[in-house]
């Protein structure tokens, strides 16, 4: 068969073959077309002359219209296969050109009928090839070896302007979309063709001749056109598509067209969210922007403002994406343009912030930076300045800088190169924020400024930042000198305690420059005031390396201490450096000392005095009673305080510095020191508990750094002007005297504690002077105190001054302490007994008034001296314990004396006696209680029982129920329980107990009452030991069964019950007759 084929070609011409092959394409039957196909190949249509290939092509795509499916693919593959150039397509692409020749004919001949039906059948002649044409299409766009399209170019232009024109018949079917996209789709291709034509042959002379030649034919409306009419997304893509080959050919053309090109993407295809949408528009953006931007003709921010028009019209998932994609194409560089042209909206949403910075964050830093410094460039050359918009810019860098994913970005920088490009970014932005802070005068935006520089000082290496500071130091602007101090305070408190040898010399380079503001600022409070939080920062974090360099702030601050300052709170941060400096440099300090340290303690003593003053005009304002000003002066009293509490505490500090480095230079400032930290007005309640905290700190360390020898002779001197000043001056003072003798060793004790014995038999006699304690205080403010809260604070002064002597003693051996306790006991008794003498010398003399003052003064002071002394027994037998017991041998007549004339103390020492009866028997049960050796045998209890039973019976006379019976439980009944506990003896318990019981017959029924629960707390402490003089109770329980008072009985009745539980389960009736 292959072997007749071919005699077969060869012997006919090629004009009666291509007629046979004809008459059997186009006849109707399968089996001739089929046989037809198969003598044809492309080696045959090869050798074919021009024009002949150009009619087989033709007829070719004509029979496609007549054949069967099985058929058609045959065609479909040998037009596949065969070498056809785009030329050859000409007149086929053309044929409706032809039809229309035809139909213009006929309808010249009917242009006088005006008969629908005519019209109608003129289309569809005009029509009856478009079969053809959209074979012609389908194929060809598809076919890969077809060459010269471009000869195609013009052809295909006017076939799609003849689907856009609205009076064409083309423009009515139903496939025009179809055509469309295939027709676009060709016109890619011929685009695509010269492209690699152009290009890679390197820009020959013959293809620029091919654009210039073709280029007249491509109409760019036409593809705008295609996207403005219909809404058909797959031609819209197609178009875009097309446009994106043709972009790098004929840049112009494009461009002309460009502002419609975009608005429609940005009005009508971004809106669309499909991926295949989002894949031509990124194709179309990645083709179209480079060649327009070459041309030059259109600026990328016009570009930009054409997108951002319709931003809120994009999806919200495409939105970054295709930003990124727009940005990346016209150079990451632009990325500032489309940053301002959003910030300069007047109305700026959430939206478009959020969207900006989720924009932002798809960059690197150092682009981010140099965006910034760009828009800050361009809104710099305007003269007049948009607040909205500066406002909007400086607000999205802050936030921008402050954002965690912007230091995520910074963590994940591990390129050197990269890093140093961030750096010179920063300082370039710091550079042009310099500048704009320059020229505003508006405190937002300058605010606004100060705020990223907080922001960058954090950013900057230490390298980078360091220098930046001292230029902002020399700046002619206050402000920004002041800013740039803070700055600094705050990069070296967010490293402090880390830094390595060369960041310290790097910090120490700073020192110059702060030494000459603190030169040049003292006309600005404020700036001196943070130069010297400056020089505070500088001193704690690298004092420790280089002290003498630090040493040169002490001379300039110490002359600004020197001038008379009204601004306290100026003169507080001064006085407070001079303590960091102190704290910091220590001995180095020591030749300013003399300088600085009197200034110190006359500015506290200058603020005590102005604290006491308004306190006396607020007294005395108050009892003009203005209520119409009393707010007001609440207001400023308030803010003066708070000022001097700021003074007060800055002094302080000072102080304590001091003493903490250099004690052993403080002996000539000491009583002056102590006068001020004892003063009323520190000490008082009423003050912060910061400054009293720091007084007694201060107290500590002087008591831990100075030696007693020279501390003891100020504590003595400063006594009476603590006493003076009050309780808590009083209180301040015995607790550090209290420190110093626990600092004390045994030698230096046993050469001293004769001096301090003088002062403790002085400060013993406080309560004899007690009208004296803190009188200053009382006049000046107007305090009136009750007796019990006078009595208060005599005890509270009494329990430190107690507590500091307790200290001294027990430094001492046996001997030195026995020799001190006599003394005190020489003290305490001495005036008792001289005023029995004079008692009894005066007792005839009735009529005269003075003996008889005098006479009440000196019982008063005995008596007072008595409490003194039971106390401090008090507090030596809980302290030496056992020690202490057998100097009940020296107190036991005084003792008795004392709890024996009970029933005769006249009523007006009725609150003194009854304290010291307290106080006696609380010696009295400790005594009891660390006797371990057996002192208080049969003779002590023959000597001491009687009186001491006798006392449950003793009221005073004019002593209230509550005070007899505060008396009774909380001091006698304890010690005659411990008292029997002690004993220890059966035959001692059953006298003892007599005695107790027969103070049951007593009259009194709080007697009795007492009584009885004497023995109840005899019982519960002695338990069933104490049953066996259970026998000897029953007539004194029988009597108080039935006795007249109710309470008595009720309570007989509770203490029988209390007996019973010992008595192994017999009753108390059983031992009743």
């Amino acid at each position: 068969m292959t072997q007749f084929n071919i005699r077969f070609h060869k012997e006919i011409s090629e004009k009666k073959y291509y007629e046979f092959l004809q008459s059997s394409l186009l006849c109707q039957n399968d089996r001739y077309q089929k046989s037809a196909i198969k003598t044809m190949n492309p080696e045959l249509f090869k050798n074919f002359s021009n024009n002949l290939q150009i009619k087989f092509i033709n007829t070719l795509i004509k029979s496609l219209t007549l054949m069967n499916q099985k058929n058609k693919i045959l065609i479909i593959q040998l037009l596949k296969k065969i070498q056809i150039s785009g030329k050859q397509l000409i007149n086929l692409f053309n044929i409706l050109d032809d039809n229309k020749e035809n139909n213009n004919q006929m309808k010249i001949e009917n242009e006088h009928k005006k008969n629908k039906e005519k019209e109608n059948d003129n289309d569809k002649q005009y029509l009856k090839n478009f079969p053809m044409l959209l074979k012609s299409l389908e194929i060809f766009k598809i076919k890969e070896n077809l060459t010269e399209k471009y000869y195609l170019t013009e052809s295909l232009f006017k076939l799609l302007s003849k689907f856009l024109d609205k009076k064409n018949p083309l423009h009515k079917i139903s496939s025009r979309e179809y055509c469309k996209q295939l027709i676009l789709g060709f016109i890619s291709n011929i685009s695509n063709e010269l492209e690699d034509l152009v290009f890679q042959n390197n820009k020959k002379k013959n293809d620029h001749g091919l654009l210039k030649k073709y280029g007249k034919y491509y109409q760019i409306n036409l593809l705008v056109d295609c996207m403005k009419i219909g809404d058909n997304p797959q031609t819209h893509n197609q178009a875009l598509l097309t446009l994106s080959s043709i972009a790098k050919l004929y840049p112009h053309k494009v461009v002309k067209q460009i502002v419609n090109i975009f608005s429609y993407l940005g009005e009508h295809t971004l809106k669309r969210d499909d991926n295949y949408t989002f894949i031509v528009i990124e194709k179309t953006i990645n083709r179209i922007i480079p060649p327009i931007l070459e041309e030059g003709t259109l600026k990328p921010m016009d570009l930009l403002e054409i997108f951002t028009q319709n931003l809120k019209y994009i999806p919200s998932q495409r939105k970054i994406p295709f930003f990124v994609c727009l940005i990346k194409k016209m150079g990451v560089e632009q990325l500032w343009s489309l940053l301002l042209i959003i910030l300069k909206k007047e109305k700026l949403t959430r939206d478009y912030i959020n969207f900006l910075h989720q924009l932002c964050d798809q960059f690197k830093p150092t682009i981010k930076i140099e965006c910034f410094v760009k828009i800050l460039k361009k809104e710099n050359k305007n003269e007049i300045i948009n607040l909205n918009t500066a406002f909007q810019i400086l607000n999205f860098i802050i936030d921008q800088l402050d954002s965690e994913n912007y230091l995520e970005q910074l963590i994940k920088i591990n390129d050197k190169e990269e890093t140093n490009k961030l750096q010179n970014s920063y300082l370039k932005l710091f550079s042009i924020l310099l500048l704009n802070l320059q020229k505003t005068n508006n405190r937002k935006i300058i605010d606004h400024i100060h705020e990223i520089f907080q922001l960058l000082h954090k950013l900057l290496s230490l390298e980078n930042f360091l220098p930046v500071i001292n230029n902002l130091l020399i700046n002619e602007d206050s402000e920004i000198r002041r800013k740039a101090l803070i700055m600094l305070n705050n990069r070296i408190e967010m490293n402090s305690g880390t830094f390595s040898n060369h960041e310290v010399q790097l910090f120490v380079s700073v020192l110059e420059p702060i030494s000459k503001l603190l030169k040049s600022e003292t006309k600005l409070p404020l700036n001196y005031q943070t130069t010297l939080l400056s020089v505070d920062v500088l001193t704690n974090n690298f004092a420790k390396f280089k002290p003498q360099l630090f040493l040169q702030f002490l001379p300039l601050i110490i002359d600004s201490l020197t001038v008379k300052q009204k601004n306290f709170h100026l003169l507080s941060s001064i006085i407070m450096c001079i303590a960091t400096l102190t704290r910091n440099l220590e001995t180095l300090i020591l030749p300013y000392l003399p300088k600085f340290f009197p200034l110190v303690i006359k500015t506290l003593k200058l603020v005590i005095m102005k604290q006491q003053k308004k306190s006396e005009k607020i007294q005395k304002m108050k009892k003009k009673q203005k209520s119409n000003t009393n707010n007001n002066i609440e207001i400023q009293d308030n803010e003066e305080n708070e000022i001097d509490y700021l003074l007060v505490i800055s002094c302080l500090s000072c102080i304590e510095s001091v003493i903490l480095k250099i004690p052993q230079f403080m002996s000539a400032y000491l009583e002056d020191l102590f006068s001020l930290l004892l003063c009323q007005n520190l000490t008082s309640d009423s003050n912060k508990i910061e400054i009293q905290d720091m007084i007694e700190n201060i107290f500590d360390i002087i008591a831990e750094k100075i030696s007693a020898r020279v501390l003891l002779n100020p504590i003595f001197n400063i006594f009476k002007f603590a006493t003076v000043s009050g309780t808590n001056s009083l209180c301040f003072l015995f607790n550090f005297l209290n420190k110093v003798c626990l600092k004390m060793d045994s030698e230096a004790a046993s050469i001293y504690y004769k001096s301090l014995l003088k002062f403790f038999l002085v400060s013993f006699d406080l309560r004899n002077n007690q009208s004296v304690i803190g009188m200053k205080q009382i006049q000046t403010q107007n305090i009136s105190f009750t007796l019990q809260e006078k009595q208060d604070q005599i005890d509270l002064i009494e329990s430190t001054i107690m507590t500091a002597f307790i200290s001294l003693i027990m430094k001492l051996n046996e001997n030195m302490f026995k020799q001190i306790f006599l003394k005190i006991l020489h003290w305490a008794t001495a005036n008792t007994f001289e005023n029995e003498n004079k008692n009894e010398k005066n007792e005839d003399d009735d009529d005269d008034d003075d003996d008889e003052d005098e006479e009440e003064d000196s019982i008063k002071v005995g008596m007072s001296k008595m409490i003194v002394l039971f106390r401090l027994c008090d507090y030596l037998i809980s302290r030496l314990k056992t020690v202490f017991v057998p100097y009940f041998e020296y107190l036991s007549e005084y003792f008795l004396e004392i709890i024996t004339n009970a029933k005769t103390v006249d009523k007006k020492y009725l609150y003194e006696y009854n304290l010291v009866l307290n106080y006696c028997f609380d010696y009295l049960r400790k005594s009891f209680l660390y006797d371990t050796s057996g002192y208080f045998d049969q003779e002590k209890f023959q000597l001491i029982s009687q009186p001491l039973t006798n006392c449950l019976s003793d009221q005073i006379e004019g002593e209230t129920t509550e005070m007899f019976t505060g008396r009774m439980e909380g001091h006698l009944i304890p010690c005659l329980a411990q008292f029997a506990v002690t004993l220890s003896d059966d035959l001692l318990w059953k006298p003892l107990n007599y005695q107790i019981w027969l103070q049951s017959r007593s009259e009194n029924a709080l007697v009795r009452i007492t009584v009885l629960k004497t023995i109840r707390e005899l019982y519960n402490r002695l338990g069933e030991e104490f049953v066996i003089v259970t026998p000897d109770s029953i007539q004194f329980i029988s009597e108080l069964m039935e006795d007249s008072d109710i309470h008595v009985e009720s309570l007989c009745q509770q203490v029988i019950k209390t007996i019973e539980q010992y008595l192994g389960g017999k009753s108390i009736r059983d031992y009743l007759i």
